[in-house]
């Protein structure tokens, strides 16, 4: 399912559609009918008491992490660990780009941060390719080896 963000709703004005997985389409979907039956006139999933968030109360926010385990995460955090998920997914950096709304490269390229869990991870994958390089260089080895042994058998026998 895609989320379409209507023009005028977003922080730079953009519309954009936003793949959701089921599990999130759920929870949204969930919290729909308990706002509907709260608040039956309410279009808005995220309000307060029926009319639309400006931005989210700060006091609020913090006590809901602190519910939840999230002590001292911010609203803005949930963007960067989209951005950081998407990327680590294998979603093209560009269609993640398009999802998160990010215009420039330089702007995504801040949410995309390098971890030491990245490097490694680079590590790890570097460590198997010169492993594997090392198992064909070896077996490269072995054949020129068997070749130049039959060449210089092909020659004593001249």
């Amino acid at each position: 399912m895609l989320l379409r963000l209507e023009p005028g709703t977003t922080k730079d004005n953009h519309g954009r559609l936003v793949p959701l997985v089921k599990e999130v389409i759920e929870a949204l979907w969930q919290w729909k009918q308990e706002t509907l039956r709260r608040y039956p006139t309410c279009a808005w999933v995220c309000h307060y008491r029926g009319k639309r968030l400006g931005q989210i109360p700060r006091k609020r926010w913090t006590k809901a992490c602190d519910r939840v385990g999230l002590k001292g995460k911010l609203f803005h955090d949930l963007r960067r660990t989209a951005v950081r998920n998407m990327v680590r997914t294998g979603i093209s950096e560009r269609v993640a780009m398009a999802i998160s709304g990010h215009k420039t490269r330089s702007v995504f390229d801040r949410y995309d941060i390098v971890s030491e869990t990245d490097l490694e991870d680079a590590k790890k994958k570097l460590e198997v390719r010169q492993h594997a390089k090392g198992l064909a260089t070896a077996s490269l080895f072995e054949e020129t080896s068997a070749l130049h042994v039959g060449i210089e058998h092909d020659i004593n026998c001249f």
